[in-house]
């Protein structure tokens, strides 16, 4: 019996110390880089297979089981367009759940990447394709409400971004959000997360560089996409002359196609704190006055597309004594000339001094007659409405001398005037003979 129970023994000894020593084998190989580099490359290519696209990494280095290094990382698209390329990623591992569609990441550092998202000339998206090859969804039409991407925190360091649509046509302003190119990218994210079509992210600090020389030096933002919205909250940006806050920032369109024809066809809505803005740098965006280097503190709300834009609860302050309270409507942006104005004013103030640092491109500075230097802070709140080169004026204008009412249409003249026709009153008006008098006066004309 003890030859036997010995014998038992020692057969069972060996497979069970196979069993033991196996695993640690394994854990010493999987330390290697070389190993750990040839295991990778080798699901690398069996994913390029099965996907028919290309996914391949340089050099791998993994340890603690969690701890990921990988260099030259390429991953391009099923029309072989790159994805995604980074000279080095390191990222700690959380969770990896083929099965459930469920990938968590916690750190993620990258440099020198390049990101890439396409839409084809059929309308599908390179990464949404990924997405769905990853979840098995890219036949089945349900949608898997589980399925889960999130990074805790990505690190970027010197990035590049494109955002390029196949169908899209030429833009009417200089940022071509068909064809979007950023460099220069650097910052961090949080909560990066993508669940089924939506993206959320937290981004802190990010500075990049758009090809056309639109520059922004911090960029601080909660982001959702969804779809072919772009919904900014809690926004800072600090550009090279603007300094922009913002409760929300929409650009809300039916389809991704719609941001070739940006202007016409891409709603805004934006929530604006006090904010500095430029009109050089609007100019990337909506080329409203070329040339035009001045700039307003400006507030409220304005929704709708650039060429059919509505402003509700405007305040603007220009130079030292210059403000603004308004509400408006404009139809036909970016062509100012062409453009239907209608402008309420609760009140506007200025002073002749403001209004002459004003520098029109082509025209100088406008010139404000003598008399009119006199009155002092002029107030006016009223309605204009019509076009830049023939508007009618209504209301109230109060000055130092006295209170004027209108009801007149003015036409720009080319040598610098304007044509005035209709009714003007004036009430305890001063005028300045050797013994100041005030009277009351009307004119129509």
């Amino acid at each position: 019996m003890r030859k036997i129970i010995k014998k038992t023994v020692n057969i069972l000894l060996v497979p069970g110390a196979i069993l033991v020593v196996l695993p640690f084998i394994l854990f010493i190989l999987l330390r290697i880089p070389f190993i750990q580099t040839y295991v990778v490359q080798g699901v690398t290519k069996y994913i390029s297979s099965e996907f028919k696209s290309t996914v391949s990494v340089g050099k791998v280095q993994f340890s603690y089981f969690n701890r990921l290094v990988l260099n030259d990382v390429l991953i391009k698209d099923k029309n072989n367009d790159t994805l995604i390329f980074a000279k080095k990623i390191t990222a700690g591992i959380r969770q990896f759940d083929i099965k459930r569609s469920i990938m968590r990441f916690g750190r993620v550092n990258i440099s020198n990447p390049v990101i890439a998202l396409i839409t084809d000339s059929t309308g599908s998206s390179n990464l949404n394709w990924y997405l769905d090859k990853i979840s098995g969804n890219s036949t089945d039409t349900t949608i898997n409400t589980k399925a889960l991407f999130h990074i805790s925190r990505i690190n970027i360091t010197n990035g590049r971004f494109a955002l390029i649509d196949r169908k899209a046509g030429p833009s009417s302003s200089p940022i071509d959000f068909g064809k979007l190119r950023v460099d220069s990218i650097s910052g961090v994210v949080d909560d990066f997360t993508v669940r089924n079509d939506s993206t959320t992210l937290d981004i802190n600090g990010f500075s990049f560089r758009e090809r056309n020389g639109f520059h922004v030096k911090r960029l601080s933002s909660k982001l959702l996409l969804n779809k072919s919205d772009i919904i900014l909250t809690k926004t800072s940006i600090i550009c090279d002359s603007s300094i922009i806050n913002a409760d929300r920032i929409a650009l809300l369109a039916d389809s991704s196609g719609s941001f070739s024809r940006f202007l016409q066809e891409v709603k805004l809505d934006v929530q604006l704190n006090k904010s500095l803005i430029y009109i050089s740098e609007v100019n990337y965006f909506a080329p409203l006055i070329k040339d035009l280097n001045e700039s307003v503190w400006l507030s409220g709300n304005v929704s709708g597309t650039v060429s059919e834009l509505k402003g509700r609860n405007i305040h603007m302050s220009y130079k030292n004594e210059t403000t603004l309270d308004c509400s408006f409507d404009l139809s036909g942006l970016p062509d100012i000339k062409n453009t239907f104005i209608f402008l309420e004013i609760n009140d506007f103030r200025s002073v002749s001094r403001d209004i002459e640092q004003i520098n029109l491109p082509g025209k100088g500075r406008i010139l404000v007659p003598e008399p009119l230097r006199k009155l002092g802070i002029v107030s006016f709140s009223g309605t204009f409405t019509g076009f830049t080169t023939d508007f009618v004026a209504y209301g109230k204008i109060n000055t130092s001398k006295g209170l004027i009412s209108t009801d007149i249409s003015l036409r720009p003249e080319k040598d610098k005037r304007f044509r005035i026709k209709g009714l003007m009153k004036g009430t305890d008006i001063a005028w300045p003979d050797n013994g100041e008098h005030r009277s009351s006066w009307q004119s129509h004309n």
